[in-house]
């Protein structure tokens, strides 16, 4: 035992390190994809910004800055009204030009619905509050809870917040008389609280301890959200430490919060006395009478009101009484108006008379105006768009930073003035209704604003009634503030006094509590650290001296230990990989010598990438290898072997005679489902084998004339799409509608989709291309580095599961409809076909749809490029294109009702034009096989764990077997041509048993698309269209710029 200890303290040191040297690696990688990801995101839009830092964004720049609001005025005078920056890895667009974020926040709401807030609430129900309640959810929510807001129901709710009041002026009576001092914004807050708390929670309790625990609660939750929300402005990662963290939420605040309102509920319902309560909590369970709001609902909106309620209102409370403290001009004003509109009444205020208050509304909304409840709005963008020539893309967000519209001098002369006359109807008309946005504006407005607005003029009415606000010597006249997401108050001003009508008495509470502070010291030996600047007095406690400097000295000593260990660590992780870099240099060296295969020399840890890296185009790199080594040739992808072929014999034998030595694709798919290794074209050994026996039969020519009509049905769309383009534009870009095409047929065919709901549709072909991308990425970094696959598990190359998902749901839905249906005369679709497979017990559902992902991976991409290429060539070859269309109008004879797959199949020179646009542009510019065992072909050893690589590009493009391979001669396919040629020169769709499965079903798709397109029309060379083409040579060829050609009805 004690042997086995010692061994597990050996090996415990390097397990460690090891996995240090991975996470760094990983880490590295990470950061180093985020940078060069944000230094081309704001690029690719044209939005000028600041270049960000690697994993800080523009944090470093806004850190040094400080005010978050100086910030942005400084970037807006060198960028202009709209530029981009970086909080951390976030990319934001910043908007200050008022017709854009006009159409934003109304015009285009539909792109910018949600809201970008990382609540992740300890109950599940809280998903539904309102601020951060999501799309379709939101929408139900919201309507559910205006009504709750209209003036007859703010009518029953202003005696509730009026109730409130008489305790708050109690304490400032109190103080005034005392001469003592008032902290405002803690006497703010508590009333705010209070007043939430009865609203919106229905609390009706004298037990002040009861009382303290709710307010305690409900503090504690605003505290956190607050802090959420700074946190992940500055970083989105962060919020996965926090929950591990301090900052985190208690659940027993939410839970006695939760528990409070849910008793008053049933108590309001097991005592029928529903009618004589008019708080907010009453209004919502009505809603809930009629079916509108669940009680979670209920309860979810209540939180809502606390959280975008409590801290808003008590600042705006003590924002207006420091102006009015240091504008008492105005103030005299606004008590005028308060003592000839109210007449001294001091009972029981009028809802309608409160509104009557005009010069009241006025300082109001100048209050607001310049200490805004919320310095910004932020708003995610749900998909591309483009809003007055600026591109605004999916996945990305928009920040309007309110507090400096605010303060615009071209809408706001003199802004830093507090001018109440700026809220004249005249004047308000002057302005854009953009360059006020205190509570938003458009249908995600701030649904409590009436609300908010209503509690602080009830405060000010009632302190103005009774007593006035005084500046004092300590009294700030610039206010400092902390412009957080939300903008803070009375923690900022020293502020005021307060007075009776006819006696002043000084608030100046930070004289007073030093004061009082410093006389404790002297009596006590107790030391307070008071903090500048805050309202709130930190204390720090010290006993004893010799204690502190012993735990100091600990800190100390343990700090330089960690220090220490780390750098051990990261020295050691350091040596480890270096070490991994000279043992794989080394070994990469021998590899190709030692089975006598000539290549280049590869570089340490990249290989050959940068020769490769320095010619760009694959093909080329081929080409250029080929003639200085020859047939066979080795190559390192990063760390990754590959013995390329040119040589025919051998690819024969590769792909034929000895295909149990290379039987399996390499391809890098982890997808997120385990049956999904089923898949046809990464399936392996012994289970590719059965799937494939099982599929074959699904693509004889029987079953593709079953088929068939399934295709044809898709073309009107397409022909009508094209043929409205080709009326209204000179050049039409033909590959995006190709595409569109080749993904619906798809669908329909390896996925049963029928429907005719178009957002149902753009769903599922969203999720299709979403998938393919993230297949054909992956591919390339595969070739690229092996190494790389572990890095993308963490980062947006992954793949998404609800893509999957949306797909998988559709097809198990297919399957089952059918099955229930028992229907004769049910689609003969693949899907069809497999599913009778399954009855025989060939495949299982899951099966069944692995094989439906298989084509969409396989098919969709390949489809439409070959359709796109031969509209190019036919549009660049236009002799070759007149006599297709004779022999389409000969088998025709004008008619295009009686198109079927026999008909097809006997247009030879349709076949001869498309094998040539598969040689010139083949699907798959490459094939690769792993080597499952050491074989030795033609004198050329091959080890097993390696990797063969065919170029069929270039093997296309061999003059030995194509005389001017750069011509498109469809003639070359002639039996008599073909029979000239080495059987393996032409490879679009692989050769022997694991040739593509699917190629019958992709020439018919073609070919029908061909048929039904020159039928139509013609296509020509415009001033637009590329010659030559401009390639994307990866894996999968595809045109680089798109093609564009004319097209001329016939």
């Amino acid at each position: 035992m004690l042997q086995l200890l010692e061994i597990a303290s050996i090996i415990q040191p390097r397990l460690t390190l090891t996995l240090l040297i991975g996470a760094i690696t990983l880490l590295a990688c990470k950061i180093i994809y985020g940078y060069f990801k944000a230094l081309r995101y704001f690029k690719k839009l044209n939005i000028p910004g600041p270049a960000p830092w690697p994993l800080l964004g523009n944090l470093p720049f806004m850190f040094k800055i400080g005010d978050h609001n100086l910030i942005h005025s400084l970037l807006a005078k060198r960028y202009g009204k709209v530029y981009g920056v970086f909080y951390a890895g976030e990319p934001f667009t910043l908007v200050s030009d008022y017709d854009i974020i006009k159409r934003i926040l109304i015009k285009d709401f539909a792109a910018f619905p949600n809201r970008r807030v990382p609540f992740s609430f300890p109950f599940k129900y809280l998903k539904n509050v309102l601020v951060i309640a999501r799309d379709d959810n939101w929408k139900r929510i919201r309507n559910a809870m205006t009504p709750n807001f209209t003036g007859n129901q703010l009518r029953g709710i202003l005696p509730i917040i009026d109730s409130k009041t008489p305790e708050m002026l109690s304490i400032l009576a109190s103080c005034s008389r005392k001469n003592e001092s008032v902290e405002m914004r803690k006497l703010c807050r508590e009333f705010a609280m209070t007043a939430i708390l009865s609203v919106a929670f229905g609390v009706q309790t004298t037990s002040k301890k009861q009382n303290a625990k709710l307010i305690e609660a409900g503090s504690e939750i605003v505290g956190k959200v607050q802090l959420r929300s700074i946190i992940y402005l500055i970083s989105s990662f962060a919020l996965e430490v926090i929950r591990k963290s301090p900052f985190d939420f208690d659940l027993k605040y939410f839970s006695r919060l939760d528990m409070t309102a849910r008793e008053v509920i049933h108590s309001r319902r097991q005592s029928n006395d529903e009618d004589t309560h008019r708080d907010l909590l009453q209004l919502m369970m009505k809603a809930n009478n009629n079916g509108k709001l669940s009680d979670d609902e209920i309860i979810a909106q209540a939180f809502t009101f606390l959280i975008a309620g409590f801290e808003p209102t008590a600042n705006m409370i003590s924002f207006v009484a420091y102006v009015l403290a240091t504008h008492p001009e105005i103030q005299d004003k606004l008590i005028e108006e308060i003592d000839d509109e109210l007449q001294n009444q001091t009972d029981d205020l009028d809802y309608n008379k409160i509104q009557g208050l005009k010069y009241l509304d006025m300082v109001m909304c100048e209050a607001v105006r310049m200490y805004p409840p919320a310095t910004i709005l932020v708003r995610e963008i749900a998909y591309d768009c483009t809003i007055e020539g600026y591109q605004f893309k999916k996945g990305g967000n928009i920040m309007i930073p309110v507090y400096n519209i605010h303060h615009d001098s071209t809408q706001w002369p003199d802004p830093e003035k507090f001018i109440p006359e700026r809220f004249t109807q005249e004047e308000k008309q002057k302005r854009h209704v953009a360059s006020y946005l205190p509570f938003g504006v458009g249908p995600r407005m701030c649904i409590g604003m009436r609300l908010a607005l209503m509690e602080v003029k009830i405060v000010i009415v009632r302190i103005l009634q009774q007593m006035r606000f005084k500046a004092v010597p300590e009294t700030e006249m610039t206010l400092k503030l902390k412009a957080s997401p939300l903008l803070r108050g009375a923690f900022f001003f020293g502020f005021a006094s307060t007075c009776l009508r006819g006696l002043e008495v000084s608030l100046t509470q930070q004289a007073v509590k030093i004061q009082k502070k410093e006389e404790l010291f002297t009596s006590s030996g107790t030391s307070y650290l008071y903090t500048d600047n805050t309202v709130d007095v930190a204390y720090l406690k010290i006993d004893y001296i010799e204690e502190s400097t012993m735990l100091q000295l600990l800190e100390i000593v343990r700090n330089i230990v960690q220090l220490r260990l780390a750098l051990t660590l990261l020295c050691g992780g350091l040596t480890l990989l270096a070490i991994k870099i000279i043992y794989g240099y080394f070994k990469a060296l021998n590899y190709f010598g030692k089975l006598n295969i000539p290549g280049p020399t590869p570089w340490p840890l990249f290989g050959n990438l940068p020769f490769m890296f320095k010619i760009g185009n694959h093909n080329l790199i081929h080409s250029l290898l080929a003639k200085q080594y020859g047939k066979v040739y080795g190559v390192f992808y990063a760390s990754e072997p590959f013995t390329v072929i040119t040589d025919y014999d051998i690819i024969k034998r590769v792909l034929i005679k000895d295909f149990t030595a290379f039987p399996n694709r390499r391809l890098p798919f982890s997808f997120p489902f385990k049956y999904l290794k089923s898949i046809l074209t990464i399936a392996r050994d012994d289970d590719w084998k059965r799937i494939r026996s099982h599929i074959t039969p699904t693509f004889t020519g029987n079953q593709l004339r079953g088929i068939f009509p399934i295709i044809d049905s898709k073309t009107p769309e397409l022909v009508s799409a094209l043929t409205a383009d080709g009326r209204h534009n000179d050049s039409v870009e033909v590959s995006k509608l190709f595409r569109e095409f080749a993904m619906e047929t798809i669908l329909s065919v390896a996925f049963g989709v029928q429907t005719e709901s178009k957002k149902q549709k753009s769903k599922l072909i969203e999720a299709g291309t979403e998938i393919i991308s993230k297949v054909q990425l992956r591919s390339v970094i595969h070739i690229l580095s092996s190494l790389m696959l572990d890095v993308i598990r963490m980062s947006p190359f992954d793949f998404d599961r609800k893509h999957f998902q949306r797909l998988d749901r559709t097809a198990r839905e297919v399957i089952y409809s059918r099955r229930q249906s028992n229907h004769e005369n049910v689609r003969r679709d693949l899907l069809q076909l497999m599913i009778e497979a399954a009855k025989n017990g060939q495949l299982s559902d899951d099966e069944i749809i692995a094989q439906s992902v298989t084509f969409l991976i396989a098919g969709f991409e390949t489809t439409a490029n070959a359709i796109s290429f031969a509209t190019y060539l036919l549009a660049t070859n236009p002799e070759v294109q007149d006599k297709l269309i004779a022999e389409i109008d000969d088998a025709f004879q004008g008619e295009t009702e009686n198109l079927n797959y026999d008909k097809i199949q006997d247009l030879k020179y349709l076949d001869m034009v498309f094998c040539e646009t598969m040689r010139l542009y083949p699907s798959g510019t490459v094939i690769v096989r792993e080597i499952a065992s050491d074989i030795s072909l033609e004198g050329y050893q091959f080890k097993k764990g390696g990797n063969v690589m065919i170029p069929v590009y270039n093997i296309h493009r061999d003059s030995t077997q194509w005389p001017d391979p750069e011509k498109f001669i469809p003639e070359r396919f002639t039996q008599e041509e073909k029979r000239k040629r080495n059987a393996v020169s032409y490879l679009p769709f692989g050769a022997g048993p694991r040739m593509c499965i699917g190629m019958r079903l992709s020439v018919t798709e073609v070919k029908i698309v061909l048929v039904r397109l020159l039928q139509r029309m013609r296509f020509s060379v415009t001033k637009e269209t590329e010659i030559p083409l401009i390639l994307n040579v990866t894996p999968i060829l595809s045109p680089a710029n798109g093609i564009k050609v004319g097209i001329t009805m016939r």
